[in-house]
């Protein structure tokens, strides 16, 4: 069931983000199979996440934020539907995550690349789409996409 939720979250995704366009902010520079719910009272970090996807992870769960983090198929499935096919592009995701502000407001992803050229390449593609009211920040290897305002705020 939980797969099957993914992959018409997946499709919707794509689908919104193929009629918006971006609005971006300015970037700063800087495996485990399970699918693990993180709140605001769990900070951890696995040998897998970079230090990049660490950073951003605390900071959103900092910002009140509870993250689903995706299993391999799904990471996997991301990575060739949403990210390579939806954009054009070769590109490596490693982790995903999904996160909301109580359980409904300010949907957020987090999205850790195998190197900072993959995640350049991901958010520039992003910014060539034009989708209206799409968000990102970009530190590092690391993505966070969203349509809210206030997440890009608390990240910056």
């Amino acid at each position: 069931m939980k797969r099957l939720f993914s992959v018409f979250l997946l499709f919707g995704l794509v689908f919104i983000l193929s009629a918006c366009d971006v609005t971006t902010t300015s970037p700063k520079e800087g495996t485990n199979t399970t699918t693990t719910t993180l709140s605001s009272s769990t900070t951890t970090t696995t040998e897998d996440e970079s230090a990049d996807l660490a950073y951003l992870k605390n900071k959103l769960l900092d910002a009140g934020y509870d993250l689903d983090k995706r299993d391999d198929d799904s990471v996997a499935y991301y990575n060739a539907n949403a990210v390579n096919a939806a954009y054009g592009i070769d590109v490596e995701v490693t982790e995903v995550y999904l996160g909301y502000v109580n359980q409904v407001e300010h949907w957020a992803e987090l999205i850790g690349f195998d190197s900072v050229e993959d995640a350049q390449t991901y958010a520039s593609a992003v910014d060539a789409t034009g989708a209206e009211g799409l968000l990102y920040f970009r530190y590092g290897q690391a993505v966070v996409i969203t349509y809210a305002q206030e997440t890009i705020d608390a990240l910056s």
